[in-house]
């Protein structure tokens, strides 16, 4: 018996490029914030955390088929939005103990 047909590492016979080598070439280091996002929705803001989430999980598949723009687009929107996020959850934190410092000044003075 000679060659035996190979379905999976047989070339393409359009002129396609094989599937999973869609961009072979150096691929540009683009950061998803995937990190940042998830951190985000747990611990600062839910709503904006899933939005940041959304755009960073977009990145690294606008990287695989080569639409760069996109994918630096994704990502600072993720940015952006993990950013947002994080700061109307730290905001919060930082008014309560504003005010508790105020309650012990004020407590203090009546003493």
């Amino acid at each position: 018996m000679t060659d035996s047909f190979d379905p999976y590492s047989s070339p393409s016979q359009y002129g396609q490029q094989p599937y999973g080598q869609i961009n072979a070439g150096l691929r540009p280091d683009v950061p998803n914030h995937l990190v940042k996002a998830i951190l985000a929705t747990c611990f600062c803001c839910l709503p904006l955390g899933i939005v940041a989430i959304v755009f960073a999980a977009q990145v690294n598949g606008k990287l695989d088929i080569g639409d760069y723009t996109g994918a630096t687009s994704a990502s600072k929107q993720a940015n952006m939005y993990g950013n947002i996020s994080i700061g109307l959850g730290i905001l919060p934190v930082i008014g309560m103990l504003v005010i508790m410092a105020i309650g012990l000044i004020a407590g203090g003075l009546q003493q």
